[in-house]
């Protein structure tokens, strides 16, 4: 598995009331995870946060983030400390 950094666009919801003149200018928010890169296709990325740490096959994980690729503005390899 390799261990990644993404950098992505993620939808944001304002609850208040506001003009809507001022709703137009608000921007998206940039998210930032960390993780292991379990699947990658032509849509999506999935990372998890936490890995079972044996060599079993069927391990368990938590943290699971599934972006979508259209989302993503960058993804970093972050080298394993061996």
């Amino acid at each position: 598995m390799k261990r990644v950094e993404i950098f992505w666009q993620d939808a944001v919801t304002h609850s208040e009331l506001r003009l809507l003149e001022d709703a137009r200018d608000l921007p998206p928010v940039i998210m930032q995870v960390l993780g292991y890169m379990i699947e990658e296709t032509d849509k999506t990325i999935v990372i998890v946060g936490q890995v079972e740490a044996t060599d079993r096959e069927d391990r368990v994980c938590a943290d699971v983030h599934v972006i979508p690729r259209g989302c993503i503005l960058n993804i970093k390899e972050i080298p394993n400390d061996s």
